[in-house]
């Protein structure tokens, strides 16, 4: 194996389906930055000022994002547009090859010794092309929440396919816990993916007794109803959060969101009860819950009922429910272990100064 007497290069794809997967990409990368300096290109059209100050760290951002790589197309933060996503996904692999060799360009300027991830395929599919050592990051593929919405016509079929042969010949798929099932013969499981925050309750101005419900609805945009208050309690709004989110997580007494992976893991980290609005065609709702409530008290609340936040009761039974164990982020170091696996071997200590650098 080739030893680098440099920091080891890495690209990052980033989905820019809310902000779950970057969480995941960021805290993995951290991980991987304290076992072997890394220098960073983020392949992503998530915003990057947002990008930059999560990361924290010196980066090359590209806004770049594979035709392919929009998810599933949305109404809301739970709203799917299921007949639209299938139309766009058809359109897109219609030009498949032309996909591939966009995001093969951008990777031959970028020139990585890895690529990482979380979870366009066609970027996979361009490392694979280039052979250059490529890695599946997250709790789920794109082929597992396609797969629920199928029309089983040929033509999903065949995006079907092909997402399952690129997720499959990668060098790895490292599925975060807790995930959706994988069909995958490069399948290797890792304990939770997240950033647990720092608790900066003090900087709320909380009245003596008062508890807030921090609301989060994982990045994706949506107007939300300016619900009545509830006695004893304060709602952050997504415009009135002054510190990062991972950080509001835990400083609140209760969040209140939808089925998401970022969210949930912080929440189970810190030991914030959690209410979500439910999602029951969302292929990673109901492990995702399972999984949750082992660790702090969890709810589903209905749309309905969501939408005119009538919530008192529900926050009621929260708070008076018993608490697990708080959930540890042993993923993000069993990630970076798998990453390094396929990569040049690297001087632990080298930065593109010649001293390792500290994490701010």
């Amino acid at each position: 194996m080739t030893v680098l007497s440099r920091p080891l290069r890495v690209t990052a794809a980033i989905t820019p389906h809310g902000f779950g997967h970057a969480a995941v990409m960021l805290a993995v990368l951290e991980a991987l930055d304290q076992q072997a300096a890394i220098d960073v290109t983020f392949l992503t059209t998530i915003p990057e000022a947002l990008l930059r100050t999560r990361w924290g760290r010196p980066c090359r951002v590209v806004v770049h994002g594979a035709t392919t790589d929009f998810g599933m197309l949305m109404t809301s933060s739970t709203g799917i547009r299921v007949a639209e996503s299938l139309t766009a996904y058809v359109q897109a692999h219609a030009r498949w090859d032309a996909v591939v060799a966009e995001d093969a360009a951008v990777l031959v300027e970028s020139a990585p010794d890895v690529v990482v991830s979380c979870i366009s395929y066609a970027t996979l599919a361009a490392a694979q092309k280039l052979a250059i050592p490529n890695i599946g990051l997250g709790p789920f593929t794109w082929r597992e929440i396609l797969s629920a919405y199928d029309d089983h016509s040929p033509a999903v079929a065949a995006v079907l396919a092909t997402m399952k042969k690129v997720y499959g010949a990668a060098d790895a798929m490292i599925a975060t816990t807790p995930a959706v099932a994988m069909d995958l013969p490069n399948l290797r499981t890792v304990g939770p993916v997240g950033r647990p925050g720092r608790c900066r309750r003090v900087e709320l101005g909380l009245d003596e007794g008062e508890r807030v419900a921090l609301v989060a609805l994982g990045g994706i945009a949506e107007d939300l109803p300016r619900w009545p208050k509830v006695t004893g309690w304060r709602w952050l709004m997504p415009d009135e959060i002054s510190m990062g989110v991972s950080d509001a997580i835990a400083s609140v007494d209760a969040v209140i969101t939808k089925p998401g992976y970022g969210t949930f893991v912080e929440a189970a980290c810190a030991g914030a009860p959690l209410l979500y609005r439910d999602r029951p065609d969302w292929p990673e709702t109901a492990g995702m819950v399972r999984w949750l409530s082992g660790h702090v008290p969890c709810l589903g609340v209905d749309a309905e009922t969501f939408s005119t936040g009538r919530l008192e009761n529900h926050l009621h039974m929260l708070m008076q429910a018993r608490r697990g164990p708080l959930a540890r982020p042993d993923g993000n170091h069993q990630a970076a272990e798998i990453i390094r696996e396929f990569c040049p071997a690297t001087a632990r200590h080298i930065s593109a100064t010649g001293a390792r650098r500290e994490n701010p």
